[in-house]
């Protein structure tokens, strides 16, 4: 009786727990909101040339952090894929972290012959920006800009309201 009371009681916890990371919205992956600013950064792109990155932000932008490796990064890339085809409007934004050889990772993650899709950038982009973890995205509205870490739904109601409200997710 005694090894089996605390197996039980673990395993209520446990359960109780995954409960409720079900009922947080998309499992307690939430927006973080960051400070508005101008940024002076440029993104380096794998033929050596620099763009503006404020240059992608004007009309909106969301910025996806991956890499190969991850394995919560391919659903999400595969989710903002599907995105981009609706919004084509916007801006999306690529940028792997940490995989040596770029174009074989792409094509492993469906990004292949993307417009917008950078190599590793440097300390400084992932510092100013807090990225920590993968996946993260980086929106940005006209209005405001968030940090998100995590797979998530961006077309649940929720997430449009309080982000950004113009994205089109209907099928």
């Amino acid at each position: 009786m005694k090894k089996i009371l605390p197996w039980s009681l673990f395993s209520l916890v446990f359960c109780a727990v995954v409960v409720l990371q079900i009922l947080w919205n998309d499992y307690g992956v939430q927006p973080e909101a960051l400070e508005a600013r101008q940024y002076n950064l440029y993104l380096k792109s794998r033929t050596g040339s620099t763009t503006n990155f404020a240059e992608h932000v004007k009309q909106g932008a969301i910025f996806v952090v991956w890499a190969s490796w991850c394995p919560h990064c391919h659903n999400h890339v595969k989710d903002i894929l599907k995105l981009q085809r609706k919004n084509s409007e916007l801006n999306f934004i690529f940028i792997n972290m940490g995989d040596q050889n770029l174009e074989k990772a792409e094509k492993m993650m469906g990004l292949s012959g993307q417009r917008f899709s950078f190599p590793t950038q440097g300390e400084d982009f992932y510092e100013q920006f807090g990225v920590e973890a993968l996946p993260s995205t980086l929106i940005f509205s006209a209005e405001k800009t968030f940090r998100v870490t995590g797979h998530f739904d961006l077309c649940a109601e929720s997430w449009r309201t309080m982000v950004f409200p113009q994205l089109k997710c209907s099928p």
